[in-house]
């Protein structure tokens, strides 16, 4: 199920949306310099080409940053 948010970045709102995959979250976002650096600093990022997504690990580092 995705679930659209507001991330905060660079002092401001950006439009996006999260989607809980098994052990991933996909995220999606325009783009945003900002918001770009913060979820390369997440555990486990990677980039998907194809779908134009970002996905994360879902862990306890990751649910508090």
């Amino acid at each position: 199920m995705r679930k659209e948010v507001k991330f905060n970045a660079g002092g401001r709102w950006i439009k996006g949306s999260i989607e809980a995959d098994n052990d991933r979250f996909n995220i999606r976002f325009g783009f945003n310099k900002a918001l770009l650096s913060e979820i390369k600093d997440f555990d486990g990022a990677r980039w998907n080409p194809e779908k134009k997504y970002w996905s994360v690990k879902v862990n306890q580092r990751n649910l508090f940053q």
